[in-house]
């Protein structure tokens, strides 16, 4: 009998910390969609594995279209070789920081940008985390 109870007591506490993970979730991604600053997060190879909703707009494209998708493919960068000094400052450092360059909306539209970058480990696996602001006026990001 002492078994069942703390077989049900674990079952509980599983369950409670399995929802407090849900809203810590729920809570975090609607904090990152939220933000006006474009942010995306990539695999140190490039591919992206999230975007939130300022950088999509900013790229005119949508989500599904963005993640699982190497930035080459989608080709935001007007000059190929500040993205090159960008990655070689990246993997130099491990960050960036106000980094200007020329991004490309889906649409042709060039605008200027203050980038900035920082490689964190998650779940035992490196990722960049690449944040951007739009210096061109246009008021939308890249």
């Amino acid at each position: 009998m002492l078994n069942k109870i703390n077989e049900t007591y674990e079952c509980v506490a599983d369950m409670a910390a399995l929802e407090a993970l849900r809203k810590s979730e729920e809570l975090l991604r609607a904090v990152f969609n939220a933000s006006p600053e474009l942010t995306c997060v990539s695999t140190i190879f490039g591919e992206f594995v999230e975007a939130n909703d300022a950088f999509c707009a900013a790229c005119g494209l949508s989500r599904d279209e963005i993640i699982g998708r190497p930035g080459s493919a989608i080709t935001l960068w007007v000059d190929l070789e500040r993205r090159h000094e960008f990655l070689e400052l990246l993997g130099r450092d491990g960050f960036v920081r106000g980094f200007e360059a020329d991004m490309r909306h889906a649409t042709g539209e060039v605008r200027r940008c203050l980038l900035s970058a920082h490689v964190i480990k998650a779940s035992g696996a490196a990722l960049v985390v690449t944040t951007g602001q739009d210096l061109s006026g246009a008021g939308k990001g890249v």
